[in-house]
């Protein structure tokens, strides 16, 4: 890995971070800033693999979920070590994955001045958005506005569904 290509990935990085995040402890992102950038960049001795690849195989996203260096996190506090009306959560900074636990990462506490793993829910809900749903709310908005300026509003949001969404015609 060239010098000069890890030194501005961390400046980008440390761009990025949560503005309260304790610049300290920019030493804590590199293991995360080697995994991106060896991701990023094609392997010398097989070009068609990225170096990661060529290294360790393929990336899991699911065992090791990648998400924003330094961004700022609540973990929840276990009710055993916290006072029954104490905040359920500790603020901390998402630090990198941790590769040698599934679905785990590294967070930074400053009050305790520790890095600790978190865990990562297994499945996140999405809410679902369906071709109905998406064309009803285009109809709806189309006819708020073709019926303020225009009695035929009806043929107008036709139209309008049909150059939006061509296969419909």
């Amino acid at each position: 890995m060239h010098h000069r290509l890890f030194k501005n990935h961390l400046i980008e990085t440390l761009c990025m971070v949560d503005s309260q995040f304790p610049m300290s402890k920019w030493d804590q992102l590199t293991p995360y800033e080697v995994i991106t950038l060896n991701l990023i960049c094609s392997s010398c001795l097989h070009p068609s693999l990225s170096a990661y690849a060529s290294l360790f195989g393929n990336y899991d996203y699911n065992g090791m979920p990648l998400g924003p260096p330094g961004t700022r996190v609540v973990s929840q506090s276990a009710a055993d070590t916290r006072a029954s009306f104490a905040p359920h959560g500790r603020v901390g900074w998402y630090i990198g994955p941790a590769p040698e636990h599934y679905r785990c990462h590294h967070i930074y506490f400053v009050e305790c001045d520790v890095l600790k793993m978190g865990f990562s829910p297994k499945k996140t809900p999405f809410p679902a958005v369906s071709l109905t749903n998406c064309l009803g709310k285009q109809h709806r908005t189309c006819s708020i506005y073709f019926n303020i300026q225009h009695p035929d509003s009806q043929a107008y949001c036709h139209l309008a569904l049909q150059y939006t969404m061509p296969s419909l015609k």
